[in-house]
């Protein structure tokens, strides 16, 4: 499905040209990859329901199933190498200032997760990936490459792990949990005077 679905008929998502949807895939960033070999510019964004071999740092993997929000954002930017570390930090707090919006109290693990307060404990609600590829001498492509816990169900052996609604004890809507960690997002990253492409 592409731009005109469940999120590109809603809304215009902020600085996004193209919105690619899909109801399951193996993994938003191994599309991701396969879409930069078509030369494809602007920034995309690309979203899946559910995702088969969904997977994070280090190769690990993160558990997909209908109903949480899984995507990859595609851009292109000019990062110094002292920023670049920082991206994902970035990520993760344009993350939480989301959570916050739904009065879910979070904390970064570093490098790239977020933990949301659940009683008196913390458990994973968010993990971030990022991957850069190689554009010219001075830009790159950045996937970040996010999942968020937000309706789905989790496997009962993920024991450390919550969803948004297990938390509000609602389902909460997609999209505009999409809408809201854009605005961050972008905020976020234009603090590290990245010049995006």
């Amino acid at each position: 499905m592409w731009a005109g679905g469940e999120y590109g008929g809603k809304m215009n998502l902020e600085l996004i040209n193209r919105i690619i949807e899909i109801e399951k895939i193996d993994s938003t960033q191994t599309l991701a990859k396969e879409i930069l070999k078509e030369k494809s510019n602007g920034n995309i964004l690309i979203i899946a329901k559910e995702q088969i071999s969904g997977y994070g740092r280090l190769g690990s993997k993160w558990s997909s199933e209908y109903g949480g929000l899984y995507f990859t954002l595609i851009t292109k930017m000019q990062v110094s190498d002292e920023n670049i570390s920082k991206l994902s930090l970035k990520t993760a707090n344009a993350i939480k200032k989301t959570l916050a919006q739904y009065n879910i109290n979070s904390r970064i693990k570093p490098p790239n997760d977020v933990y949301a307060k659940t009683g008196k404990s913390y458990k994973k609600i968010s993990g971030i990936i990022i991957e850069a590829l190689p554009y010219s001498l001075q830009e790159k492509f950045f996937l970040f490459g996010i999942g968020i816990n937000t309706n789905n169900k989790l496997p009962k052996n993920l024991k450390q792990a919550i969803s948004m609604k297990k938390i509000l004890k609602k389902e909460v809507n997609n999209t505009e949990i999409l809408k809201i960690f854009l605005k961050y997002f972008w905020s976020e990253i234009k603090e590290l005077q990245c010049s995006i492409g």
